[in-house]
């Protein structure tokens, strides 16, 4: 019968690390058909079936093993990531608090405890345990990953800092190091910086959305539009669902004064995001700066409708004074002044968007006219 379970428990192992997961479980349960009071036995089957997500069935192995042996450090280090993988930090944080009594030294468990204080928005105790894996294995960038990510969660962008530097020293390709990095130098202001470290994200991962998104945005806040949309159109390429990345697609080339080529991005922001009155508004202007004002109306009212009074009414207004209703535009603009809190603002947009009704025949002389009659 020795024989008999050893061979079970050897084959376990043999299937366990090739991958076999279901074949190894079998050979386990055989096993503890045979003898049921080994703790390391439970354990392995535990992990067996945490591997193939069937969770509650790796807890209840995980406890029989800490019933027969309260003192395995494995096995609350096990409970703790199977707690994890189901979506409770709290209770792995207490798991591996426990693997810890009992052996201090568990470089696993004060990396996962880190993770799992992350995750549970406990970021000065999650730098605690990366201080105690970058002290162990100082070679890894992991440790120094999670600890700067643990430092700018808690806002403190100084000591994050270093840390990702130090990461990124430790394995130059890592893309999402080189993200947060950049976004640590745009919140200190450094656009170049930021645009270095989006650029190499982005270099290393082409797909990563993100590291092309704040790429383009860190070339926009250079002023250069060109080159924002370029990677603008990128980012909408990988993921054309999400209406932001649309909306600044679109925003970026009206940056340019390509209207034609800002619509239809506008357009399928306003489509993913149906509520969004900014997006109509932007629609109509767009039809308007191509001379199509039958096409702009039906937007600026959209947009009237949603709630945006102050740009919507303005935009009404000049609608109205391209087809010659002068009193419809004074009581539009009228209402457009009462909802700006910024009236400096009301005054800088109506004088900036004379280029707008130029296209239309609309004399400057004739819209200043019009421009004084306002709450007149």
């Amino acid at each position: 019968m020795k024989e008999l379970f050893e061979s079970y428990c050897k084959r376990a192992a043999e299937c366990y690390s090739q991958g076999y997961m279901e074949k190894a479980i079998d050979f386990y349960l055989l096993a503890l058909d045979i003898s049921d009071n080994n703790p390391d036995l439970y354990n392995n089957l535990g992990s067996a079936y945490d591997n193939l997500e069937k969770r509650e069935e790796a807890l209840n192995c995980y406890n029989k093993a800490l019933a027969l042996d309260p003192q395995n450090a494995r096995a609350w280090y096990n409970l703790g990531l199977t707690l994890y993988n189901m979506g409770n930090a709290e209770k792995a944080i207490n798991a591996y608090g426990e693997a810890l009594k009992i052996n201090p030294d568990y470089y696993s468990a004060w990396f996962n405890l880190g993770v799992a204080y992350i995750a549970a928005q406990h970021y000065l105790p999650a730098v605690e345990c990366f201080e105690k894996t970058t002290a162990q294995r100082p070679e890894e960038s992991n440790g120094w990953f999670n600890m700067a990510l643990a430092w700018e969660k808690a806002g403190n962008r100084d000591e994050a800092q270093p840390c990702f530097e130090k990461a990124i020293s430790l394995n130059p390709e890592d893309s999402v190091a080189f993200y947060h990095l950049g976004n640590i130098w745009v919140n200190k202001g450094d656009v170049d910086r930021a645009l270095n470290c989006f650029a190499e994200s982005a270099r290393l991962k082409p797909d990563f959305v993100s590291a092309q998104n704040n790429l383009a945005v860190a070339w926009e806040r250079k002023g250069d539009y060109k080159k924002a949309v370029e990677f603008f159109k990128i980012a909408v390429r990988l993921d054309p669902n999400d209406y932001e990345l649309q909306q600044n697609l679109g925003f970026n080339y009206e940056r340019l004064g390509m209207w034609q080529e800002a619509l239809p991005h506008y357009q399928k922001s306003a489509e993913l995001s149906p509520g969004n009155a900014f997006m109509h508004n932007n629609i109509g202007f767009c039809f308007l700066r191509t001379g199509k004002i039958n096409e702009a109306m039906p937007d600026f009212q959209k947009a009237l409708e949603l709630g945006l009074k102050d740009y919507a009414n303005m935009n009404l207004g000049h609608c109205c004074l391209i087809r010659k209703d002068e009193a419809g535009a004074l009581r539009h603009y009228n209402e457009s002044k009462r909802n700006f809190a910024d009236k400096m603002l009301f005054q800088h947009s109506m004088e900036d968007d004379y280029k707008a009704l130029a296209v239309y025949g609309i004399s400057e002389e004739y819209y200043r006219a019009v421009l004084r009659k306002i709450d007149k």
